[in-house]
């Protein structure tokens, strides 16, 4: 499937990182019908306020960054190709990783209440795709690499897309 409207909009500010293939399915799903390709992009936008690198490469394609304060990363990448060569495709391993343990949470009905569905989809007629942005609701949980993200995902089948910027823990 292609790319919902929530991040095909966004032009050059969401730079496609992965894909990155993962199991995930609801409780009870049958063996290996349950893998997943999630499609990462890191939102350059926001990233900029947290890394050097990045803030030079929106200026240098045409995007609009924000400016630093104090959380900057540090990845020794010279250039922004190599930090998401390097850095970012490790960032959008995590990124994933917290997608699908809050995607089968839902499925397995944590956190939801009676008749919730497990995800949503917008009217019909909605602009873009029929596929609802879900907000991860991680920002202030430190992962498994001492990093703080932000993450919006779609849940398309097979195919999941995942937005998000990052930060190193204070």
């Amino acid at each position: 499937m292609p790319p919902p409207h929530g991040i095909t909009s966004m032009g050059a500010s969401a730079q496609a990182l992965g894909p990155i293939a993962l199991a995930a399915g609801p409780p009870g799903a049958r063996a290996g019908g349950n893998m997943r390709t999630f499609h990462p992009y890191l939102e350059l936008t926001m990233q900029s306020k947290h890394d050097a690198v990045i803030r030079g490469y929106c200026n240098q394609v045409a995007v609009v960054g924000r400016r630093a304060d104090g959380t900057q990363c540090n990845h020794n990448f010279a250039t922004a190709p190599l930090a998401f060569a390097g850095y970012y495709n490790l960032r959008a391993q995590v990124a994933a990783e917290v997608v699908k343990t809050q995607m089968e949470g839902r499925w397995a009905g944590q956190a939801q209440g009676p008749r919730t569905p497990v995800f949503t989809r917008p009217t019909p007629g909605a602009l873009g795709s029929t596929r609802a942005r879900v907000d991860a609701s991680v920002q202030n949980t430190v992962q498994r690499d001492n990093h703080q993200y932000d993450i919006s995902y779609w849940y398309d089948g097979p195919d999941i897309y995942v937005l998000f910027h990052c930060y190193p823990s204070r």
